[in-house]
């Protein structure tokens, strides 16, 4: 049973999670792929190796914006 006074998600701490996981987890597998890459001695492009320096960054950007909404929805609903 759902509790009444459960806080409810907005559409942008959902777009924000969903894009957080989205960029940190595909930078997670560019990673692997430079390591598998690395294995079997073969050359991937440029991109496997920018990818999880850019991404990596803005994923923790994305989870400190999703903090800050969050925090700022919760002190809005104790008003």
């Amino acid at each position: 049973m759902a509790k009444p006074n459960a806080p409810q998600k907005t559409r942008l701490e959902n777009v924000l999670a969903f894009m957080m996981a989205g960029v940190i987890g595909i930078s997670v597998l560019a990673i692997f792929a430079m390591l598998i890459g690395a294995l079997f001695k073969t050359e991937l492009p440029s991109l496997f190796i920018l990818l999880p320096a850019a991404g990596l960054p803005f994923g923790a950007l994305l989870m400190i914006t999703l903090i800050i909404v969050q925090a700022r929805n919760r002190a809005k609903e104790k008003r």
